[in-house]
This record gives structure tokens, C-alpha cells and sequence, in this order.
């Protein structure tokens, strides 16, 4: 099932893009060689859009990422949700029992005291100052694109003394090519340029030979495969992603392998429109080209002395494509961005159900999605029904939290004919006062004028948990009691055989 929503965070969009850049890199390192070099270009053009557009798209072949919190169980707002349930059900009980208000001496003794067990049992979670960062985040977008600005000015400032040339090369070239843009010579450059979006121009040093017509072809030939497959386009939203997340390492790094392939693309796409087997020749041009001390730019595609050496090995194993070749990249590239491009959805919204209790059973459902899902029209409420009728069926039968579970989980499953593993249900205690009452009193535990006593003794605090779990319920009665009463239950809310405990409290 597939599905698309728009709701990723800025950070986790980077994030990803990040990984997906170093998918693509390691893929280069292991197929490089056998895979046509137009192909990375394409898989670049993905990672782009990834960076861009807030979209999470669920698919069987999605890349499930735990740890950037695709709803999994440790994902941070999950564990925000079940502990806020878990903070509802605490309060609903304490209600039920009617916890007597203290006197104001003896409430701070006993609010210190309940704070302090608190404390020890619940998670802690730092505040964050979320405008501050965003301040810094957009200060350093800011920075970013004033930065490119004012290196795509001096750029500009460079090409202002050119001129336009007619040369019979480069107009067979660019007619061979179909491409229509304006050749111009430039004694301020040491390599040539590609340079425009809308109106395209290519800008030759002036010391080029313009009487070798080969070197020109070729520089000519390269400079319109630039053109002809909007590299700059490319060039310019690469620019872009760099100022939106300017603060991610992965993405600076990207930018210069996406630089890279697409010069290597070029010189592809350059050796399949020259007649012949022109791999020898060429690649004296790229040297030739490369040998003044010119280092490229992030702002136009242009020639770059310090990759010519790995673009001339890639233009001496240069070989033509054939169809298989060809059929096998374009499978690749879907392939590949069906797993990369595409991921579990974010921790946000990924609730479906919350606090769901049924009469006669002692448990609050909850159920969470663990990657996006459309579950149709009026989802919400099918799962409410589902879920519901789960544990209204299990009133009396005292089946176990991991029982109920599983069996919540079996039943969405067939309700919405999608796999178990996309749910999660949660389930907690909840426990009548009438029973907790009846309960307690089997242990010689009583209650009178909103005190507990146990045996007759003053009761200073009652801690009555489920085994393996933070406390279900904590009641103090009063500063000056005499014992503390440690009560444990298995999982079914039953108080255990051993699993009560009685301490004499000293006080001090």
C-alpha cells in the first residue's frame, strides 16, 4: 500500500538526504565503473528532491530508519504520548481513592515526598528553545546565501568582459547537439564555462587554439551536454539545498560529489556524439583544459584541474551502452529511489487510537501506526470499534497486558488487511476503587476517614506497581504513619503471591 503525506521536519528531510548521498556514492564506488555515468545525475536529481519537498511516502520497499523515529517505539514523541496515559490513568486512580488533602505543613512534606518518587519513576525530557534555534537556523541560511551571492557576483563581474564570437566549430557543434546558445571569449577565465538557466551561454578562455578545430569540438561538444541536460538547473537547486541546510556536513559533501558526477556525465554524454572513438583525443583536451590552476566553481559548470585525472581514466574505459545496459540503469535508478526516497513516516501524528477502556476490564488500550498508512476513510473510528470490542470481550477472563496486545494488534490487522508489524498497541492498568478497596482489604489493609491503615497501624505511603513496570499508583496517607506497604501485580493486574511487602517507617 502506498501512501504520501507532508509532514516531515526540516532535520529529518536532511537527514535523510544525507544517507541517501552516501547510498549514492558508495553505489558509484561498487558499479561505477559498469554503469553508465548519466545514472548518478539522475539518482543526485533524487536526493535533491528529498531535501525539498516535506513528503513521507510509505511503501513495501521503503528504507525503515528507527533511529530518525519512523513511529517506532522508542521514537521521542511515542514515549511523550504513553507517559502523558500513563499520567491520566495516575490521576484518574488517585481521584477514585479520594486522597485526603493534607494540612499545609504536612502537604509540602508529603508533595516533596511524592515529587521524589516521581522523580525516580517517570522520564525526564530537557526543554528545548525552540526559537533560539530557529533564529540560528535561519541566520545561517542568511549567511549561506549571501555567501553564494556574493561569489556568483564576482562570477558575473568576470564574464562582463567578453565577447561574442562566430566560429564555424562551435556552430556545427551546437546545431549536432541541438542547442541553441551564444558563444563568447573571456581573457579573465582559464576554463570554459557553461552559464545561464533560461538563456544558456558558453564562455571560452581567450588563449584557447581556436585553429585546432578537435580541441574545440570537443570543449564545445562538452560544454552543450551541460546545457542540453540542464546542469545548471541542477547546479542552482543544489545551491539552494546547501543554504536550507547549511548546518549538515553530508549535504556540503554532496554538492561536490553531485559537481563531480555531473562533469563525468558530460564527458559520457560528449563521447557518444563524437564520431568515432575519440577517447585519446578527448582526454589530451581535458588536459590541456585543465592545465592552468583552475579549480572549479559550485556556481557553473566548468572544466576543474584537480578531478581531470578521474575523468580521464572514466573517458579511457568509456564504452557505448548497449540496450541491456541502458534497460538495467533505468530499472536501477526506480529501483533505488523506491528505497531511498521513500520512508516510514515520521513520529508525528502517528497515533491512532488513545485511552480505550471497556467495562470489566482493567486496561487502557493504546495503538500507534508504525509507518504511514492510508487506512481509508474513517479509520480512526474502525480502530476504536476494533479495539474496544478486543477488550470488552476480555471483561472477566483476566488475560495478560501481552495477551491483549496481541491480540489488538491481530485484530487491526484484519480489520485493515495490512501486516501486524505496521501497529503497536500499549496497554496499562486501570483498576476500579472498588476493586484496589476489595483488594487491599484481602491484605488487611482498610481505609477510615480517607486514612489507610494497615492492621490497625497508620499507613505512611502505599507504592503498588506491576512487576517489571514504574509505579501504577503511589498513596500516602499521612507524614506520621507508621508503615510503608510495597504491593506488586503481574501483568493481568492481579496482586501477586509474594508480591506483598510491609517496612516499618522511622521517623526522623
Amino acid at each position: 500500500m502506498l501512501s504520501i503525506r507532508f509532514d516531515m521536519p526540516l532535520w529529518l528531510m536532511g537527514t535523510y538526504g544525507g544517507i541517501m548521498a552516501v547510498c549514492v556514492v558508495l553505489l558509484r564506488l561498487l558499479l561505477g565503473k559498469r554503469l553508465p555515468k548519466r545514472l548518478f545525475p539522475i539518482l543526485w536529481s533524487v536526493v535533491l528532491v528529498r531535501l525539498f519537498i516535506p513528503f513521507s511516502i510509505s511503501s513495501p520497499f521503503s528504507l525503515h530508519i528507527p533511529l530518525l523515529g519512523n513511529g517506532s517505539p522508542a521514537s521521542s514523541a511515542s514515549v511523550l504520548q504513553q507517559q502523558e496515559t500513563y499520567e491520566a490513568a495516575f490521576d484518574t486512580v488517585s481521584e477514585e481513592l479520594s486522597i485526603p488533602p493534607l494540612s499545609s505543613a504536612s502537604n509540602e512534606t508529603e508533595q516533596s515526598y511524592v515529587s521524589q518518587v516521581t522523580a525516580e519513576s517517570a522520564f525526564s525530557f530537557p526543554s528545548i528553545p525552540i526559537n533560539w534555534i530557529g533564529v540560528l537556523w535561519a541566520s545561517g541560511v542568511i549567511i549561506s546565501a549571501v555567501w553564494l551571492a556574493l561569489r556568483w557576483n564576482k562570477c558575473q563581474k568576470v564574464l562582463e568582459d567578453s565577447a561574442i564570437i562566430s566560429n564555424q566549430t562551435a556552430e556545427k557543434v551546437l546545431k549536432k547537439c541541438r542547442i541553441t546558445a551564444d558563444v563568447y571569449t573571456c581573457d579573465r577565465i582559464s576554463s570554459p564555462l557553461a552559464v545561464g538557466l533560461k538563456h544558456p551561454e558558453i564562455y571560452l578562455p581567450t588563449h584557447l587554439d581556436f585553429s585546432n578545430h578537435e580541441m574545440l569540438t570537443h570543449i564545445i561538444t562538452h560544454e552543450a551536454m551541460h546545457i542540453k541536460y540542464r546542469d545548471n538547473w541542477m547546479k542552482t537547486v543544489m545551491l539552494a539545498a546547501l543554504c536550507l541546510h547549511w548546518y549538515n556536513p553530508l549535504i556540503w559533501w554532496m554538492a561536490r560529489e553531485l559537481s563531480r558526477d555531473l562533469e563525468s556525465a558530460c564527458d559520457e554524454a560528449a563521447l557518444s556524439v563524437l564520431e568515432g572513438d575519440n577517447r585519446k583525443n578527448y582526454a589530451y583536451s581535458l588536459m590541456a583544459m585543465a592545465a592552468s590552476d583552475h579549480r572549479g566553481t559550485l556556481i557553473y559548470s566548468s572544466f576543474s584541474k584537480s578531478e581531470v585525472e578521474r575523468r580521464i581514466k572514466g573517458v579511457m574505459a568509456y564504452k557505448r551502452a548497449g540496450k541491456f545496459l541502458i534497460s538495467l540503469t533505468v530499472m536501477l535508478a526506480v529501483g533505488t529511489s523506491a528505497v531511498f526516497a521513500t520512508s516510514g513516516t515520521t513520529f508525528y501524528s502517528n497515533g491512532l487510537c488513545w485511552g480505550i477502556q471497556a467495562d470489566g476490564c482493567y486496561m487502557i488500550a493504546d495503538v500507534i501506526l508504525n509507518r504511514d498508512l492510508n487506512l481509508g476513510e474513517f479509520a480512526q473510528g474502525r480502530a476504536n470499534s476494533t479495539v474496544y470490542q478486543i477488550l470488552a470481550e476480555s471483561a472477566g477472563q483476566e488475560k495478560g497486558r501481552t495477551q491483549l496486545q496481541q491480540e489488538i494488534v491481530e485484530a487491526l490487522s484484519k480489520e485493515f488487511d495490512v501486516e501486524p508489524g505496521a501497529f503497536q498497541a500499549q496497554c496499562y492498568l486501570s483498576i476500579p476503587r472498588e476493586v484496589i478497596l476489595e483488594q487491599y482489604a484481602q491484605l488487611g489493609i482498610t481505609v477510615k476517614d480517607g486514612r489507610y491503615y494497615y492492621e490497625g497501624t497508620l499507613v505512611h505511603s502505599i507504592s503498588d506497581r506491576e512487576e517489571g513496570k514504574a509505579s501504577y499508583f503511589i498513596a500516602s496517607s499521612w507524614p506520621d504513619g507508621g508503615v510503608d506497604l510495597y504491593i506488586l501485580r503481574d501483568e493481568t493486574g492481579k496482586i501477586k503471591e509474594d508480591g506483598f511487602q510491609v517496612y516499618l517507617w522511622y521517623k526522623y
